[in-house]
């Protein structure tokens, strides 16, 4: 039996080895034989898997693409849950180097009977690389752990974390309802384009991190394959500091656009 998510990695497999894009249906032969060759260890061998049919429609393509991640083995999902305060992100992020980030979804919800933030995340993992073969394992060993250590080192620096990644609700809807109502006063809405290349987030934080006086309420991104990143952020700044948020703006040197005045804001998360 193969997942809905190795399925679309063998669709991806593929693409890449023959520029033809395989129905799901069609390639299920191809998810087969990968788990079949990870659960018996075989190797050096050749091995044929028999693909036929491309009823494939544009709009599937999405799907395919967000699934295959996982099913390569290439990204695992994360929740999290941490304490709500200042440079609690900056901390995570810290936490989780030098791997990737590839998507972040977190909304301030501080409240008088909350003061935990929950935050989902995708992470670039490794499990196909040289660690599994080097210790004599599977792929699979490799996966879980690697995880292992990603959980272990969140729950090192005191934030709760779960590997979502064969959980169906996460991965279908719960990563898309993280959010909530904007905080009752002082919230700026920046969206800002970060280039995709490693440490532009941490850059970010760094030196946003450098003033306490600041609050992150809202980061929003994910990875969609292109040469920048759009990336959504809700910002508490004290009035008496607004000179310096916009100095912080400029040796930043990130392109952003001010979105707290954006009527779907005021409509959606007010």
């Amino acid at each position: 039996t193969v997942t809905p998510d190795e399925i679309c990695a063998s669709v991806q497999d593929g693409f890449e080895d023959t520029r033809a894009m395989l129905e799901p249906a069609g390639a299920i032969a191809i998810a087969g034989l990968k788990k079949w060759a990870v659960e018996t260890g075989v190797s050096g061998e050749p091995l044929v898997a028999i693909t036929s049919g491309a009823n494939l429609t544009f709009n599937r393509l999405r799907m395919i693409a967000e699934r295959a991640l996982i099913g390569q083995r290439s990204e695992v999902l994360i929740a999290a849950r941490m304490p709500d305060v200042p440079g609690a992100m900056l901390r995570l992020y810290g936490a989780i180097a030098p791997r990737n980030v590839t998507e972040m979804l977190y909304r301030s919800s501080k409240s008088d009977s909350n003061t935990d933030a929950t935050i989902f995340l995708s992470i670039e993992v490794n499990a196909q690389g040289a660690g599994a073969a080097s210790a004599g394992g599977t792929a699979t060993d490799s996966l879980e752990a690697e995880v292992s250590d990603i959980v272990g080192g969140l729950r090192a620096v005191d934030i709760r974390a779960e590997n979502m990644s064969e959980n169906e609700l996460a991965k279908s809807h719960m990563r898309y309802l993280a959010g909530g109502t904007k905080p009752s006063e002082g919230e700026m809405l920046y969206r800002f384009e970060f280039p995709e290349q490693p440490g532009a987030l941490k850059k970010f934080l760094t030196m946003f991190n450098e003033h306490p006086g600041w609050n992150l309420t809202l980061l929003h991104y994910r990875y969609r394959g292109g040469e920048i990143s759009r990336v959504l952020t809700g910002i508490q700044i004290p009035s008496n500091q607004m000179d310096t948020f916009r100095s912080f703006l400029d040796k930043l040197g990130y392109h952003y656009v001010d979105e707290s005045s954006n009527p779907v804001y005021e409509t959606y998360c007010d």
